[in-house]
């Protein structure tokens, strides 16, 4: 549960997922039982790390635990322009990023990336409101790999589990 202000109005969210777990407090465990989870330490390697990109405080708490649950190491910043410092920085496996941010939007973002020798192989997952067939072509063809719509919980976590499970199949090891 959690507000937010969108378009000058005052606006609650409700966490299906949480309210699901409120009333059968077993559905996570049983969720964890029959998931393999991407996100656990495999083979030596130890847990993805995910580099976050959300503009909305809210939205970045509530994608950040949904990772965190599946045992991902995520790092998070609010632009593109402060991504952009984090991946010189630091080393990820994976980019999550919303699309429309201030300051530098996410496909302002993943063009920095793409032209990157050292990171522009990291795969990158959209991650938007935007709804529609034209803003996924745009974002396809601007350089991400993956595009999802918020709040499909998860759809989002499977399509992060594939992205780092074609990811590591086609790294050298």
């Amino acid at each position: 549960l959690g507000t937010a202000i969108l378009n000058n109005s005052m606006t609650l969210f409700i966490d299906i997922y949480r309210l699901v777990e409120k009333i059968d407090p077993e559905y996570r465990e049983r969720r964890a039982a029959r998931d393999s989870l991407a996100g656990e330490e495999d083979r030596g390697r130890g847990p993805a790390r995910i580099l976050l990109l959300e503009d909305i405080a809210f939205f970045r708490q509530l994608i950040k635990g949904y990772l965190n649950e599946k045992g991902y190491e995520v790092v998070d910043c609010k632009n593109g322009r402060l991504g952009l410092e984090e991946l010189e920085n630091n080393d990820f496996d994976l980019i999550v990023s919303d699309l429309e941010m201030p300051v530098m939007n996410g496909w302002q973002f993943i063009d920095g990336v793409r032209r990157s020798p050292e990171k522009n192989d990291i795969p990158a997952v959209a991650l938007t409101s935007l709804d529609t067939e034209e803003a996924r072509r745009k974002t396809l063809e601007s350089g991400f790999d993956y595009f999802e719509i918020k709040l499909d919980r998860e759809h989002f976590l499977q399509t992060v589990a594939t992205a780092l499970q074609n990811h590591h199949d086609s790294s050298p090891s």
